[in-house]
């Protein structure tokens, strides 16, 4: 299941949760410094829950802040942004 907090707080099923993982897993990442989105407003707070484990979240900026989970982050061009908002909306 994946969930969005910010503004509002939404659940989506399996199928919307495996193709978002799919799409922000394909970007490449690296080590989070944190220095972009420092006073930023994220635009989606994405939380992946599975049966086994703890969640996993995934804060998205934008695109001149990209996205991250704290420990990595990534780039995210125009397209999937709009991707991530068709999927969430």
């Amino acid at each position: 299941m994946c969930g969005l907090r910010a503004p509002s707080r939404r659940s989506h099923g399996p199928s919307t949760a495996k193709e978002l993982s799919t799409t922000v897993n394909a970007k490449r990442t690296r080590r989070a410094d944190g220095g972009c989105r420092s006073g930023r407003a994220p635009f989606a707070h994405l939380v992946f829950r599975y049966a086994q484990g703890p969640p996993a979240d995934v804060t998205v900026w934008g695109e001149e802040c990209g996205l991250d989970n704290r420990y990595l982050e990534s780039a995210l061009p125009a397209g999937l942004m709009r991707d991530l908002s068709r999927l969430l909306g």
